[in-house]
């Protein structure tokens, strides 16, 4: 989305919700979203836009190398990891 001009300040307001100053949407799940901006002079642009889900995790053993002896530790394990998202997905 990319859109100039206006009088600030800008309102928005997601799929026909009410309008806000906030202009920072979360924890939105995949699917297709309305999005209205309204400057101060009462313009409205109206925007539609997609979020997608990221591409599926999948991990696969390239190598391994069993340990020789308890508790030696040398045992190795390489693992290749393609999808998902960046972020850590655990709390």
């Amino acid at each position: 989305m990319e859109g100039k001009g206006g009088t600030l300040p800008y309102r928005y307001a997601i799929n026909g919700g009410s309008l806000t100053t906030n202009n920072n949407f979360k924890n939105l799940v995949a699917g297709q979203y309305s999005i209205r901006v309204m400057d101060a002079n009462g313009c409205i642009v109206d925007y539609s836009t997609t979020v997608n889900e990221p591409n599926k995790l999948i991990s696969n053993i390239i190598s391994q190398t069993p340990d020789d002896c308890f508790p030696s530790g040398s045992g190795s394990l390489s693992v290749s990891v393609v999808g998902g998202t960046g972020t850590n997905c655990f709390p």
